[in-house]
């Protein structure tokens, strides 16, 4: 089980940890469970995007879902675009603004 965090993230009960830590104890969490991982998500704060892979990849975003993901074809990005434009996709104003 892995867990990386793109973005700032904190323990809102713990000022004083690391965003290592924090991403860390989510990681520990989810070799328990998605329920615990969950658990441990509650106490979090901050804009990020959580990839996370456990019997598969997931993403996760912070509550307000502050940081933009688009993600095709195994590739995650934070806006479409990028992905299109890596992937070699024609652009236009109809698919990508």
């Amino acid at each position: 089980m892995q867990v990386h965090c793109l973005g700032l993230i904190c323990d809102v009960f713990n000022l004083t940890s690391t965003d290592g830590e924090v991403v860390r104890s989510l990681a520990q969490a989810l070799q328990i469970g998605w329920t615990e991982f969950y658990q441990a998500l509650k106490k979090t704060g901050g804009t990020y995007v959580l990839l996370a892979e456990a019997d598969g990849f997931y993403a996760v975003l912070d509550a307000c879902g502050t940081v933009p993901l688009a993600h095709g074809g195994g590739t995650v990005a934070s806006h479409p675009r990028l992905i299109a434009e890596g992937r070699g996709f024609q652009i236009s104003d109809i698919t990508c603004g």
